[in-house]
């Protein structure tokens, strides 16, 4: 959990006579909401109902919550209250100090690999990306004209990184228009670990080749698309790296 972030949470209520409060809508709700110590608003977006929980007696109404948390890192304490006499059980879903990243951001970070070409792309050379098959990539490189020097990219716009085989039939075909950072001689490129091309690394096979290509409208010209980068991509099986 982090903060900015859309949640949903489960609360049980129940009527002063131990029945299932049930048919109760947002309004039927109040939450009292505050990061570090300062009152916040918090407005859900949907309140659903749920089942009736708990034996005959002492049974309760299920209720999912779903709204967006304050953007302000520290101390986040949010109670949800009835409007009534009703009970409310996990009253207090959230009570907990809250920064810009959660586990699965220091998960995604600790995992991605980056990769650095020490080569360039452009006229002075095609460039080789090994990757090991289902990661999540960040690659970088350098991008040089015939004399050497950079190449200022940031005018260009419609990136495109296509994947291909060598008969250009990859099925299914891979083109990606996302992910793609141009800047003043470099590229910036993040592969996701979703990628269909590495379905192309088949069983029995430790790795396999392919050849990419990185394009983009020169000057933001459409009519005038231009090959930034190329070389071959080959995929490793993880084993193996």
């Amino acid at each position: 959990m982090k903060v900015g972030e859309t949640i949903t949470f489960r609360v049980l209520r129940q009527t002063a006579a131990g029945a299932a409060s049930t048919g109760q809508l947002e309004a039927d709700f109040t939450f009292s909401y505050s990061v570090n110590g300062s009152t916040v608003t918090f407005d859900p977006s949907t309140v659903t109902e749920g089942a009736t929980v708990g034996p005959s007696g002492n049974q309760w109404r299920e209720y999912f919550i779903t709204g967006v948390l304050s953007s302000t890192q520290g101390i986040h304490h949010l109670v949800v209250l009835p409007d009534n006499t009703d009970l409310i059980g996990n009253s207090v879903p959230i009570f907990a100090d809250l920064g810009a990243y959660d586990i699965d951001d220091v998960a995604a970070l600790a995992v991605a690999a980056t990769v650095t070409l020490t080569s360039t792309g452009g006229p002075l050379g095609d460039l080789s990306i090994r990757v090991p098959k289902n990661d999540y990539a960040v690659i970088t490189f350098s991008v040089r004209d015939q004399a050497g020097n950079l190449v200022n990219l940031t005018g260009d716009n419609n990136p495109s990184f296509d994947v291909e085989n060598q008969a250009s039939n990859l099925s299914p075909a891979y083109n990606q228009t996302t992910g793609i950072t141009l800047g003043n001689g470099t590229v910036t490129l993040v592969i996701p670990e979703t990628a269909s091309f590495y379905s192309q690394l088949t069983a029995g096979l430790n790795e396999t080749e392919l050849y990419w290509s990185l394009k983009a409208d020169l000057n933001s010209v459409a009519a005038q698309t231009r090959t930034i980068a190329r070389g071959r991509l080959t995929i490793l099986r993880r084993e193996d790296v």
